[in-house]
């Protein structure tokens, strides 16, 4: 049994027997006509909060946010990434978005979307770029690997064929 459920009945029951025999008749407490004994009343309060609290559900924990990076595991996507990144404003964007999924927000940006056939996910960019990555829970952990990064209208059609030939169920 939880000490705190423990304690609050124990604490719950001792208020009431301090109250109802600690020489005050039953019908002076109902009826009001005399003071509450403080002492049995703060048991008896402290009792209901310590059960109370006891079943109360425990605050969920959040997963611990892993973000890595697969990038370099193939030349053609390591490659384009480089290619996206000479935008300066692409760059300072593709930060932005790392840093919001390093925070678990998988929704950061425009309209995220998926690579059909794929696990792959990616978030979008005002100024065109654009964060591929596979989402999966291991033990305790949220893990987002990245595995690819474009410009819009520059290399985003090229980096979705090389991730799809790669990332294809």
């Amino acid at each position: 049994m939880d000490i705190r459920r423990t304690a609050g009945i124990v604490s719950f029951i001792a208020g009431v027997m301090v109250l109802f025999l600690g020489g005050m008749p039953v019908a002076a407490v109902i009826g009001g006509a005399q003071s509450v004994n403080p002492l049995g009343f703060l048991l008896v309060l402290a009792g209901a909060i310590l059960v109370v609290a006891a079943h109360a559900p425990a605050p969920a924990s959040k997963p611990r946010i892993v973000l890595r990076s697969s990038i370099h595991n193939s030349p053609s996507l390591c490659r384009l990434a480089e290619e996206a990144t000479n935008n300066e404003r692409v760059q300072t964007e593709l930060n932005h978005l790392l840093s919001e999924l390093s925070r678990g927000n998988d929704t950061a940006g425009l309209t995220p979307g998926r690579i059909g056939g794929t696990d792959v996910s990616y978030l979008r960019g005002r100024n065109g770029g654009r964060l591929f990555y596979r989402s999966y829970q291991a033990r305790d952990e949220r893990v987002y690997d990245v595995v690819g990064k474009s410009c819009k209208g520059r290399n985003e059609d090229q980096v979705i064929s090389a991730i799809e030939k790669i990332y294809r169920h």
